[in-house]
């Protein structure tokens, strides 16, 4: 009796750790990809290829890797408030990639 409580509380507590690391994750993204926006609004590539290419680059990479982290997450029950941690759809995402370095945006 006293080791299935010990494993049912083991359990939980795995299974806590878990949710807490899923939360980590997701408020490490938005946090992260709120301070590179508004670090970089400021800044400007005048030249259009180079601007392009550079958003490019960074939607390509940054959109398939969250794209990968909602679906590897997409079934699990990780939070009682989805909407506090489900932020940005990856559309958002690359929109807002898409105003980087742009000054005028």
């Amino acid at each position: 009796m006293f080791s299935e409580n010990v494993f049912k509380q083991l359990r939980k507590t795995v299974k806590d750790k878990e949710r807490q690391a899923i939360k980590d994750k997701f408020k490490g993204f938005n946090d992260g990809l709120e301070e590179l926006c508004k670090i970089q609004k400021g800044w400007a590539i005048p030249d259009k290829e180079q601007r392009d290419f550079i958003r490019q680059a960074q939607r390509k990479v940054v959109s398939e890797a969250y794209k990968a982290f909602l679906q590897r997450y997409a079934n699990i029950s990780f939070t009682k408030n989805p909407e506090k941690y489900h932020k940005y759809r990856p559309d958002d995402v690359e929109d807002m990639i898409e105003r980087l370095f742009d000054t005028s945006a």
